[in-house]
């Protein structure tokens, strides 16, 4: 196992041996933590026309917002930047810190899992929130900001953007660009999972890499009873572990492919996204699936939500992501459901008072390989 290595929220998960490159400090916040916004709520509420960058020495590419946007009277906190890599496998960029005087990587080099890189100037599009970076951090005292991307003769450009007040994204990043597939809340902070690593990550809602674990396996479910964490990955089994990655017992999963487990009353429920139409639950005895290494299932439903995305508990319901959100009793009956304003949801997970959702970043903005849990609140 790895030592824990603290971190700001410039830097939260940085998972390969070499870790993170600086350590930058945050600022004081001005205000409490936000609470998260609802659900139904609008997150960006505005975005500036886009302003084309401008070559700038070899490899930089600057955007002027002074001379046409009046930022601090617009309220804008947040940026979207649009530039070009030299390869089908997403490549490094760097944004300029005005306050450190130094470069932020805000994209990371990345090869999936089997594909191949080919020479290909392709188009990527980012949020800084995503990384965590305070957007006021990379703007000179004219507005200008300078970025650092893979291709910077293919042209680039930026749009400055509004989010709500109480928008709260804790960044999920991981050097070399791991792909992160599931969450759970544990006692104050997110355990977060790795889809091409075997690794669980214990992170801080401030953004801090409290704790690192290995597993026995890539994984796409995670569940937290209250002490110990029960993941779910692509080989087939159920695995249960301490906090500290004591492995303790082992099962066979009713279906290979999870599409979310929670912690309901002394039991696992795990979803398998069947169809686009319909899913299957299931109440797993874990004690008695520890016992005989396969899943004693005391219960399946089946709900009418296709291609399951996440499963949590909110001590009443069972919370299911899929093209919504759906509120469902344990019979499998919906009883409600809000729209999602996020993209790309891997995992959800209920923290006594709100939901957290994994996801890609808001919806109409950002995009590629943002990976972020943002907290929402529901009526």
């Amino acid at each position: 196992m790895r030592s824990a290595t603290p971190l700001s929220l410039l830097c939260i998960f940085c998972l390969a041996a070499a870790g993170c490159e600086s350590e930058p400090t945050s600022p004081e916040p001005k205000r409490g933590r936000p609470l998260g916004t609802f659900v139904d709520e609008q997150i960006v509420l505005a975005a500036s026309e886009p302003v084309d960058g401008v070559r700038a020495g070899v490899r930089d590419c600057v955007f002027d917002f002074g001379t046409t946007h009046s930022l601090n009277e617009a309220g804008y906190n947040d940026f979207e930047l649009t530039y070009y890599d030299g390869s089908t496998c997403e490549g490094n960029a760097w944004v300029f810190n005005h306050s450190t005087q130094a470069w932020d990587r805000f994209a990371f080099y990345f090869v999936p899992l089997g594909a191949e890189c080919r020479p290909s100037w392709t188009k990527r599009t980012r949020l800084l929130s995503s990384r965590g970076l305070s957007a006021w951090d990379y703007l000179d005292e004219s507005g200008r900001m300078r970025i650092r991307p893979g291709v910077p003769d293919a042209g680039c450009s930026a749009r400055a953007l509004r989010t709500a007040r109480d928008y709260l994204v804790v960044p999920l990043l991981y050097d070399e660009s791991v792909t992160c597939r599931a969450i759970a809340y544990a006692d104050g902070s997110l355990w977060a999972a790795s889809e091409a690593f075997h690794d669980l990550c214990k992170v801080s809602l401030s953004g801090e890499l409290m704790k690192r674990v290995e597993t026995s396996s890539y994984n796409r479910g995670l569940a937290f009873d209250g002490e110990n964490l029960w993941y779910a990955g692509l080989h087939g089994h159920v695995s249960k572990m301490t906090q500290e990655g004591e492995h303790l017992c082992e099962f066979s999963a009713p279906r290979s492919y999870p599409g979310g487990m929670a912690w309901v009353g002394g039991r696992l429920w795990y979803a398998e996204p069947a169809t686009s139409n319909a899913s299957l639950l299931f109440e797993i005895d874990v004690d008695a699936s520890c016992v005989s290494g396969s899943s004693v299932v005391t219960d399946t439903v089946q709900v009418p939500i296709g291609n399951v995305r996440g499963l949590a508990w909110d001590g009443v319901h069972l919370l299911i992501a899929g093209k919504r959100l759906y509120k469902v009793m344990l019979s499998g009956n919906v009883v409600g459901s809000y729209p999602l304003p996020v993209r790309n949801v891997m995992d959800i997970a209920w923290d006594g008072e709100a939901l957290w959702v994994l996801n890609g970043g808001p919806n109409g903005v950002g995009g590629n390989r943002d990976r972020m849990a943002t907290r929402f609140r529901l009526r």
